[in-house]
């Protein structure tokens, strides 16, 4: 069926068919030590913001988002030693998103205060936690609010802190003797409606999930002890069964793996991606809108940034978004822009820091709602006639030869752009 369809509708029907391109947005190039980056609404408008950190920079920043793709710098610290990791929540409970973060050489963990309009006032939750690399929030005791959960690499630990409500905290260690303890994330792994933890643990090659009895005690439960230099991990219903799963990254190994949750907790190991060298940072979206969620990762080692397609049963066809990415270390998809895609930002350790914006590959995609289909008739056979006197072309970009088209989705460049066919 043909629809008269705007350049919103256009992109998600051409990134469901597979053909996704990306247009780099770049916003630094001297962020040097760049390792995290994450999306959130830090002003309060309805545009998500970009918050990143560089380790060797010594920087927290955000990137005030305007709507249409413009980013406005705002520095929060420029000496905040070994800023490594950054994630925003509302601590406080006054509606806005604070920033918990980690920073290694300073072996900190900090909270930073909003106002409401993106100004910050530090917190410092925890000041000798020995190489802090990463931090988390979630609310782990049930009780309304954001707590904060940390893992330190050299101190081989990881932690949680209880708050109070009022942006106070309290320390409760999960384990002291976690060794290589480099990522921790909270979610409810097995549907009894508390939080558990997450974690992985560099030196131990170690995944495991920690049962929470809802009276924050906790179980370790190891879902992997050979992911050699464990270094990621990330819980999500990647199938949508209501069954938490994990992704995980091994340094090591240069794998990227998914462990399936069969709903009762028992994990089946599958391998997303292969030979992806130091896989620094993993994150999980539906980057081509066909309703399952895919994954997307860079690797330090190979200065890449890629995605995998999902294909909504057991395999994952990878795609690449840049192959010379320097030292690539943090990636993150979110829509930055308004046009309902999957967008990323990056950021790699030689200094760059970017945005990918998400467009059909093929066509130039226009930020002004296209104009109807006009004279363009629905297509229902196999294969069947283009319409004469325009050139259409296919989701790769490639010009349709012949007199048939086969089943797939079209777009045209002459004459009124952004005009689709969809055979079936």
């Amino acid at each position: 069926m043909i629809r008269p369809m705007t350049t919103l509708a256009l992109s998600a029907c051409l990134a469901a068919a597979e053909g996704v391109g990306w247009i780099e947005h770049q916003l630094d190039s001297q962020f040097r030590g760049g390792v995290s980056v994450t999306a959130a609404h830090i002003n309060g408008d309805i545009y998500p913001d970009i918050v990143a950190t560089a380790d060797v920079d010594n920087q927290l920043v955000w990137y005030e988002n305007d709507g249409s793709g413009g980013f406005t710098l705002h520095v929060v610290d420029s000496t905040y030693a070994g800023a490594h990791c950054a994630f925003a929540a509302d601590l406080d409970g006054d509606r806005d998103e604070d920033i918990v973060t980690a920073a290694w050489v300073s072996s900190d963990i900090s909270w930073w205060e909003n106002d409401g309009s993106g100004n910050f006032t530090r917190h410092v939750i925890a000041d000798n936690y020995a190489s802090a690399v990463t931090v988390h929030a979630a609310d782990v005791d049930g009780d309304g609010d954001a707590d904060v959960l940390g893992a330190a690499y050299v101190g081989n630990d990881v932690s949680w802190w209880e708050n109070d409500g009022q942006g106070n905290f309290t320390r409760h260690v999960l384990c002291d003797s976690y060794r290589g303890a480099h990522y921790i994330r909270a979610e409810d792994v097995d549907r009894d409606h508390d939080v558990d933890i997450v974690t992985a643990a560099y030196w131990i090659d170690d995944v495991s999930w920690w049962e929470n009895d809802g009276s924050q005690n906790f179980t370790r439960h190891v879902i992997d002890s050979a992911l050699a230099g464990a270094h990621f991990v990330l819980p999500i219903d990647m199938n949508r069964d209501s069954a938490m799963d994990v992704l995980a990254s091994g340094n090591d190994d240069s794998k990227i793996l998914l462990y399936r949750n069969d709903g009762s907790q028992v994990f089946t190991r599958c391998t997303v991606g292969i030979y992806f060298y130091c896989p620094f940072s993993v994150h999980a979206a539906d980057v081509d809108h066909d309703g399952y969620i895919d994954v997307l990762g860079a690797a330090l080692g190979r200065n890449e940034l890629a995605w995998w397609r999902n294909d909504g049963d057991t395999a994952f066809i990878k795609q690449e978004i840049a192959r010379n990415y320097t030292q690539a270390a943090s990636i993150y998809g979110v829509d930055l822009d308004g046009d309902d895609d999957v967008d990323v930002i990056s950021a790699g350790l030689a200094g760059r820091l970017s945005w990918w914006e998400n467009v059909p590959a093929g066509i130039e995609e226009t930020r002004s709602p296209a104009r109807p289909a006009g004279n363009i008739r629905t297509v229902t056979s196999a294969s069947a006639p283009p319409p004469a006197g325009i050139d259409w072309f296919d989701i790769q970009g490639r010009r349709v030869k012949g007199t048939r088209l086969a089943p797939g989705v079209y777009c045209s460049a002459g004459g009124r752009r952004h005009r689709v066919i969809v055979t079936k």
